[in-house]
């Protein structure tokens, strides 16, 4: 909650440049007719200053679904093979947010059978037999957002997807479900992972994903006036490429190092006090 606080109390500030006076101010942090303090604690979805959010707002409000979904995978794993049924055949009636039930229900699911992956006689089963045509057929269904840009799937597929409430993120999230998996299963795939260059990157992820917005849309402000600065703008968009990357990798190493690393601490200290509310066996 630091690490979105922060991010999006700089954004407001970047957003609020042209405009930066105390009545206006107050408007935004005092008055909240921006809805600043519902996006920075990610309530009802108020997105006015840093837009990718959405994704944080749905997490915050899955999480507190996790702990149900975890109780009931450890009284039967089948109940999550019903519950993941259930959220298709509800469909659109919630919207944009039951897919990413899915998404988490099968995160659970990993969870359930990690013990039986591992296995040796995992090898024995018809899932390890049919193994590479089960991923390819993962590859396809996450690119089928991107197939579907290319050579449309018409408007009968749309529509009768549509009706019975299968989305593409429900596709992304059966292949990811396959992916991991595979990366469970595969030593060399983990030796690739834990190279020291991508556990950092893994580290600052956060960082990146919260950092890169203010960048973003300062170069989409400032785009034409950077680019005169090049002779062309092939060589305007690799250094301003470029550079976006790296500031991005830095700002993000300081969120990690200064804010993330601190509060997460912080919150182990405090959590380390509190007495469970519940005890899984």
């Amino acid at each position: 909650m630091a690490c979105i606080f922060f991010t999006v109390l700089i954004n407001a500030i970047n957003w609020s440049r042209a405009d930066m006076n105390l009545h206006h101010l107050k408007e935004v942090f005092i008055f909240d007719k921006y809805y600043f303090w519902e996006e920075a604690a990610l309530l009802r979805g108020h997105l006015q200053y840093y837009i990718p959010g959405w994704t944080l707002v749905i997490e915050m409000a899955l999480s507190f679904f996790i702990p149900f979904g975890i109780i009931l995978a450890k009284k039967d794993k089948k109940i999550i093979l019903w519950l993941l049924l259930s959220y298709i055949l509800i469909g659109n009636n919630l919207r944009d947010l039951y897919v990413f039930h899915i998404h988490f229900t099968l995160g659970i699911l990993i969870s359930c059978i990690y013990n039986e992956v591992i296995s040796v006689s995992f090898k024995e089963t018809k899932w390890f037999k049919y193994r590479y045509s089960i991923f390819i057929a993962a590859l396809i269904l996450f690119t089928l957002r991107q197939i579907d840009n290319i050579i449309p799937f018409g408007e009968n597929y749309h529509y009768i997807a549509k009706y019975i409430g299968i989305d593409f993120f429900i596709y992304s999230a059966i292949a990811s479900f396959v992916f991991i998996i595979v990366l469970i299963r595969s030593k060399k795939v983990k030796n690739i992972l834990e190279n020291n260059i991508l556990l950092f990157f893994g580290k600052i992820s956060y960082g990146i994903y919260l950092m890169h917005w203010l960048l973003v849309t300062d170069i989409f402000i400032y785009w034409d006036d950077l680019t005169k600065l090049f002779p062309n703008k092939d060589l305007a968009y690799l250094v301003i490429f470029t550079t976006y990357i790296l500031v991005s990798i830095l700002l993000a190493t300081f969120v990690h190092y200064a804010i993330e690393l601190p509060f997460i601490k912080l919150g182990k200290r405090i959590i380390s006090k509190l007495k469970p509310s519940y005890i899984i066996n």
